[in-house]
């Protein structure tokens, strides 16, 4: 399997078996990622497709990225996810889809876990985008303080930082809706 430098070499030569490789190596991961900040599906997938498209132009136009390949295209996600929050401040959540119920659960486990779900998603809306996408890249992306820096183009210091505070800010909704007890502070 190449190495993201490799794939990038190759695709400065405009090579599209190059790109196909980026896109299937990253495509999953950043469309969750946009999903985690923006809930809407459809959204979520033109942003990822964007940023490919971006990374195609850019490459095209003899510029993209220099950093490590994964931190450049978070880092276009996450302006992405900015522009995008700017123009729709308010959006639907998506309907519950039958298929979240497992058959070997209880319905009552189930319905508790989609509800502390629920619950965790609407805290991470009261974080600032920063924390927001400091948590979802370092918990639900696995990335490490040094690769959600590049990405978000800040030092590993302000991720820490953000991290910290976003985890209380998440500890203390959690709290208010009832989703966590008292000793969890």
């Amino acid at each position: 399997m190449p190495t993201d430098q490799e794939l990038l070499q190759r695709a400065r030569t405009l090579d599209r078996s190059a790109f196909g490789a980026i896109y299937d190596r990253y495509f999953d991961a950043l469309y969750r990622y946009l999903y985690q900040h923006l809930r809407h599906v459809e959204t979520a997938e033109d942003l990822a497709a964007e940023v490919f498209h971006r990374l195609v132009t850019a490459i095209g136009e003899g510029r993209g990225p220099t950093e490590p390949l994964r931190g450049w295209l978070y880092q276009v996600a996450y302006h992405l996810v900015v522009d995008e929050s700017r123009r729709h401040s308010i959006r639907q959540h998506e309907p519950l889809h039958e298929g979240l119920a497992s058959p070997s659960e209880p319905v009552s486990l189930t319905a508790q876990r989609l509800a502390l779900a629920e619950q965790a998603q609407a805290a991470l809306h009261h974080l600032t985008p920063r924390q927001r996408s400091v948590i979802v890249l370092k918990y639900l992306e696995g990335q490490t303080n040094s690769e959600v820096a590049r990405a978000l183009d800040i030092s590993e210091r302000a991720v820490q930082k953000l991290n910290q505070r976003g985890l209380e800010t998440l500890r203390t909704h959690l709290i208010h809706l009832g989703a966590l007890g008292e000793e969890a502070v």
